[in-house]
């Protein structure tokens, strides 16, 4: 494309393609930055989505009358759906912030 404009209008080719190269490079140097800058969002949303099921093994293991009274009682059962469909939404949501459409 650039040849044919070159060819149209005149002027230094090899400008018109140093210019397209150092643009494609910033592209790239933008799109490393920004990885890196939505990193911390990921990890959190890593950190956050995997505490629940961290904190349940812990208090199965420590006193598991207490998780068994939650799975086998109907209203231990209420709370854990739940906890599971807020737990759901709220991965979802950090995932999309953590995102960025470019």
């Amino acid at each position: 494309m650039s040849v044919i404009i070159q060819k149209e209008t005149g002027g230094n080719l090899v400008e018109i393609i140093e210019k397209i190269a150092e643009t494609i490079r910033s592209r790239y140097r933008f799109y490393g930055k920004l990885r890196a800058l939505t990193a911390e969002g990921r990890v959190s949303a890593w950190v956050i989505g995997e505490l629940p099921f961290v904190a349940g093994l812990a208090v199965l293991l420590v006193n598991p009358a207490y998780m068994s009274a939650l799975v086998n009682k109907p209203l231990g059962q209420v709370f854990l759906a739940y906890a599971l469909c807020s737990w759901v939404l709220g991965v979802f949501l950090l995932r999309k912030t953590s995102q960025v459409d470019y």
